[in-house]
């Protein structure tokens, strides 16, 4: 990575699952990805029980949005609802999980934001896709252009 870049995340309560995300640590310690130096804002809820995800990854996207944070990651049960609630927010490319898409929005999209499935995704996956997401420049020139179009259909 160039710089030291500052991520925004949101975990909802499925990082908290033991056999989903590490096995080794405890209900009452959540999982985190390893963030190799890049300073993270958490915009999760702290506890195991059921929470109203779209209110947390509003407010990570609000802080993609604002500038607050450079990139940000979320994660739900699927990836799917979270990603969804992250797009609605003017000025987010909220990408859904998957290696080659994690590489591919950031080059031909330049997403700032990756959404995961905690119920999906194992840990080493998880890893791999933050690594290549966060690594990953945005490639520019003819890309640029539909980067642009996609962001005037927000009006």
């Amino acid at each position: 990575m160039k710089k030291r870049e500052e991520g925004g995340f949101h975990y909802d309560r499925n990082r908290f699952r033991p056999r989903r995300v590490r096995p080794e640590r405890s209900t009452s310690r959540p999982y985190r990805p390893p963030l190799r130096g890049i300073t993270c804002q958490d915009f999760g809820c702290e506890t195991p029980d059921r929470c109203d995800y779209p209110v947390f990854g509003k407010a990570a996207a609000q802080a993609v949005a604002s500038g607050q944070c450079e990139k940000g990651i979320v994660i739900c049960t699927t990836g799917i609802g979270i990603s969804i609630s992250a797009n609605k927010v003017k000025g987010i490319r909220c990408a859904l999980w998957g290696i080659p898409f994690a590489e591919m929005c950031r080059r031909h999209n330049n997403a700032n934001m990756l959404a995961m499935g905690a119920g999906i995704v194992g840990p080493n996956l998880a890893e791999r896709m933050v690594d290549v997401f966060l690594s990953t420049e945005f490639d520019g020139g003819r890309h640029t252009k539909r980067v642009e179009l996609m962001m005037e259909i927000e009006g």
